[in-house]
């Protein structure tokens, strides 16, 4: 598919308020590994376990397609209106913040 249709697509959908049940299935197993594994900041990983939104989205897209990948962080950082990493590390965010913008409820 065409980058430029994607993100004219992702967007058309984000200003309709549509989001896509298998996007929001993996935003909402992100939200349950972070629950599961705990929540990092500033840090994809840190050495006891604990993930960041943008890498609990990696770990539970692994075996999607690219372009979902790329489709479902396009929609949600529309719907938080920044980039998840910045948004994930903003000091004074919390996590549950987070699990509310991975599970469409921010």
């Amino acid at each position: 598919m065409n980058p430029q249709l994607a993100a004219d697509q992702a967007e058309d959908r984000a200003i309709a308020g549509y989001r896509d049940p298998v996007e929001m299935e993996f935003r909402r197993e992100a939200a349950d590994l972070i629950e599961k594994l705990g929540w990092s900041q500033g840090r994809s990983r840190q050495p006891t376990g604990e993930v960041c939104a943008d890498e609990a989205l990696i770990v539970v897209c692994k075996v999607a397609p690219l372009l979902l990948f790329d489709s479902l962080m396009q929609n949600l950082e529309q719907e938080i209106g920044q980039d998840l990493r910045a948004f994930n590390d903003t000091p004074d965010r919390t996590k549950e913040q987070v699990l509310a913008a991975l599970r469409g409820t921010l």
